[in-house]
């Protein structure tokens, strides 16, 4: 679905964290924290609530994923990565980069804050936006 997305299909994430975390001001608690294209029912439209939802998803997670690349993927059947290259086929690049661009954007916001100092990392994401599929 990286590679390609019928009309309306959404790039979601999901993690599970060790413990419950508390979020939209303590009424809420979880254990699974997502990236989500577009709003959370419980966002209610609210891009605050969507920051601080997504705020807890695992930085150490969208890191590593910045590193993302099919090249060097790995699977637990030979077989397994065989089909998925060969269902990627030519669009390895495209996928790569839709990866990337798509666990960088939490990151977005320290970046900028960061001015200079961010600086690689939005020159980054902007290059994987603009080969990404979002």
């Amino acid at each position: 679905a990286l590679v390609y997305a019928p009309p309306g299909f959404e790039h979601h994430a999901v993690t599970r964290l060790k413990e419950e975390v508390e979020y939209h001001d303590g009424w809420r608690r979880a254990r699974e924290v997502c990236l989500l294209e577009g709003f959370a029912k419980g966002d209610g439209g609210h891009s605050r609530w969507k920051q601080r939802r997504e705020a807890l998803f695992p930085r150490a997670l969208l890191e590593r994923a910045g590193a993302f690349s099919l090249a060097r993927a790995e699977a637990s059947r030979a077989e397994d990565l065989a089909n998925i290259r060969e269902q990627v086929g030519d669009g390895e690049r495209a996928l790569d980069a839709t990866v990337r661009a798509r666990f960088a954007v939490p990151l977005l916001a320290d970046a900028l804050m960061q001015g200079d100092a961010g600086a690689g990392v939005l020159e980054a994401l902007l290059a994987d936006l603009r080969d990404s599929r979002l």
